[in-house]
């Protein structure tokens, strides 16, 4: 059975993925519900964000169920309570309100002055579960019924007896649990109130898969035993059909007296992969993989498979349900998307991905007076260190361009728009894709006998950098070479290289967002990332592609680190990172080979969870990030906007970028200090004091 856990981060929920417009709602736990034994599957209490009607709303109410599937045993449920999704003690204390939860009028006209309510998910039984015995060897609740039961009382208290309209909403896990629980939720409110319900991405259906069983209807079945959810579906549908149906809306909907809104794309991504490709998308090589990773690029064939997917298995329709069929994806509200650039030449100067293909960008044509500047932001993800782990990411977009999304999404400093890039929004902007594992740096001549590897990434960057120099980066007048995470890394390493390749009189730069990584020791004392580095140079053959300045002094590994191979770096170079950077914290600092009892977990999670002597080890790895930072020397051309957040990568997406609730360093955005060093306008080298004194972070959580 496919683990349904892992895809927590991937569920398609289309109101409430978009950002842009949204804002913060801090978390209320409910308390009261311990005693009613409506908890978390770790028996913590649940929890909801709610922000408050106003004007002729006041007295409206929307509730929306988060999602996050299900679990459909003790292991899988006890690998939950680790998460968001199953303890709320491990909950974001804010949730971004956006799309149907926005309080603007412009961005959500019919609800934007209701109650908006977001319930939080952590009984993996989409609000169904109650069992009254504590698992004996997990110490795992399940509870959801009770959960739902708990957090619409407390509503009820908090006004929502008085609805005089009202709606209960949700999204995948959340929207089936929307169906399920719609009689239940009006029968909560006043006779005479409007209550409707709507279900976002919670259509599930009881298809086979490719190749024949059901296996949805088997998970489902396991879900309804281990939480005892069977007494808390629809009775009107468990009196005529066994309990595991009725957690299929096909079969569950069919007597729902309530009125109820269905929105769903008819292709759910979701669906498609978990439950229809079951068994067939993990497999390397497998013909569905390009077809899931892009529909465009599905076969005639596959194309039909996806026409009878959904076909007549969808719910017959009645005068109460309205289906709405949405097709298109999330539109990201300030980005835009640009299509993808095969540089076939390149195979024939070795110049590819891990796995033999060719390399690939993404081209936005500058225009006006920007036709001749030019600004190359290369993508990141890590690094592979040896055969196994090199062979591993050729199955994925991070060594293959045959995975690789047709379309990348352009926003931040690759925005088109002057509002949300003044600087860089009319210059050539090319996105060149991650798919060498080495930064940029690889070149070995062999391909790997046994695993069929290519390393060279150094080449593959040259034969992009040629294809961009054909279509008119040798004429530039001003140029960027940006990149983030190990892109950014690769933006420093290959700085000097670049500026060799661009016009003499040319204003020539270099940006490294997130790519000053640090030679620390691990929280046991270990150097695991300078033996990492020293694996990935070895693998990679990336000594002689390293900068000879560094590697005349140092060994060829440190010369990974930017502390070492910038010092000497003649081209001008701006560093943009976090102090407390996410990706160093849960790797390079506490790793999970050094933290074999997971007591980082929580902290590397969320870190408004570290523990105080956490935060202390937290402090310590700020002051050895600026320690490496200042043995690069005084050099009054470099560029630093040093903060004190928790993040990974700030230039890339528009919040971070440059919007209105921005990160601020001495009240200058991200795009002001940037685009004022580059033009010479403003001189930026600033770092932030230390954690938590920043407000303007976007600190991430992860789930």
């Amino acid at each position: 059975m496919v683990n349904f856990s892992k895809w927590l981060e991937i569920l398609i929920c289309i109101a409430m993925l978009a950002k842009v417009n949204g804002f913060n709602v801090s978390i209320t736990i409910v308390q009261d519900a311990v005693a009613k034994g409506g908890v978390c599957l770790d028996g913590s209490p649940p929890a909801y964000h709610l922000d408050k009607g106003f004007g002729d709303g006041v007295d409206n109410w929307l509730i929306y169920l988060q999602g996050g599937a299900w679990c459909n045993n003790a292991a899988t449920c006890l690998d939950r309570s680790h998460s968001a999704f199953g303890s709320s003690k491990l909950m974001s204390t804010n949730y971004n309100f956006t799309g149907i939860l926005s309080n603007k009028l412009k961005q959500n006209p019919d609800f934007y002055n209701w109650n908006r309510v977001e319930v939080r998910y952590c009984d993996g039984s989409s609000y169904t579960g109650d069992v009254e015995a504590v698992d004996p060897d997990t110490k795992i609740f399940y509870r959801g019924a009770r959960v739902w039961r708990a957090v619409m009382d407390d509503l009820l208290d908090k006004g929502m007896k008085d609805a005089q309209n009202a709606v209960l909403a949700g999204c995948s896990a959340g929207g089936l649990g929307a169906i399920l629980q719609c009689d239940n939720f009006r029968a909560l409110l006043p006779s005479d109130a409007r209550v409707k319900c709507l279900s976002d991405a919670g259509f599930f259906i009881n298809t086979e898969a490719i190749h024949g069983p059901r296996p949805l209807q088997e998970y489902f079945a396991e879900v309804v035993t281990t939480h005892g959810s069977a007494k808390n579906l629809p009775e009107a549908c468990t009196s005529v059909f066994r309990p595991e149906l009725c957690m299929f809306p096909r079969y569950a909907a069919r007597d729902i007296q309530t009125p109820l809104f269905l929105l769903n794309s008819a292709y759910d991504s979701w669906q498609i992969t978990n439950i229809f490709l079951h068994g067939v998308i993990d497999r390397p090589g497998g013909k569905w993989r390009n077809c899931t990773n892009d529909i465009s690029r599905c076969s005639e064939g596959q194309i039909e498979a996806l026409q009878g997917l959904f076909g007549d298995r969808m719910v017959n329709k009645s005068k109460w349900i309205e289906f709405f069929i949405c097709i298109v994806m999330v539109v990201r509200v300030t980005g835009f998307d640009v299509p993808i650039t095969f540089v076939q030449d390149a195979v024939a100067k070795g110049g590819v991905c891990l796995d033999g293909s060719p390399p690939a960008y993404h081209f936005d044509k500058g225009f006006g007076a920007g036709i001749n500047n030019w600004l190359i932001h290369m993508e990141g993800g890590a690094w592979c260190n040896n055969a196994t782990t090199c062979l591993a990411r050729t199955l994925d977009r991070l060594g293959s361009s045959d995975l690789m999304t047709t379309n990348y999404t352009f926003s931040g400093i690759l925005s088109n728009k002057a509002k949300y890039n003044p600087d860089f929004y009319n210059w050539n902007r090319i996105k060149v894709r991650y798919c060498d594992g080495s930064s940029y740096t690889g070149d070995v001549e062999a391909v790997d006998p046994n695993a069929k590897v290519f390393y060279r990434g150094a080449r593959l960057w040259r034969a992009i950098m040629d294809v961009l120099l054909a279509k008119g980066m040798k004429d530039a007048q001003n140029a960027i070479l940006a990149g983030c995470s190990a892109g950014g890394l690769g933006a420093i390493l290959q700085c000097d290289n670049f500026r060799g390749l661009i016009p003499s009189t040319a204003k020539v730069k270099c940006f490294s967002d997130a790519g000053f990584f640090i030679n620390a020791n691990d929280v046991s004392g270990a150097q695991h990332i300078q033996e990492f580095f020293a694996q990935v140079v070895d693998t990679h053959g990336s000594a002689k592609n390293l900068p000879e300045s560094c590697t005349s002094k140092f060994s060829p590994e440190l010369c990974m680190f930017p502390e070492y191979a910038a010092r000497d770096i003649q081209t001008p170079l701006f560093l943009l990172n976090a102090a407390y950077d996410s990706w160093q914290v849960k790797n390079t600092l506490a790793p999970g080979v050094a933290d074999r009892h997971g007591t980082w977990r929580d902290c590397k999670t969320n870190i408004t969870l570290c523990s105080e002597s956490q935060l202390q080890t937290l402090q310590g790895f700020r002051t050895e990030f600026l320690a490496a930072l200042s043995s690069l020397g005084d050099n009054p051309s470099r560029g630093s906007f040093i903060n004190s957040c928790y993040c990974h990568c700030q230039s890339g997406t528009q919040e971070t970028w440059l919007r209105n609730d921005s990160p601020l360093l001495d009240n200058t955005t991200i795009s002001d200090a940037v685009g004022g060093w580059f033009y010479d306008r403003n001189p930026f080298q600033k770092i932030d004091c230390p954690y938590p004194c920043d407000k303007t972070c976007h600190n991430r959580v992860f789930e």
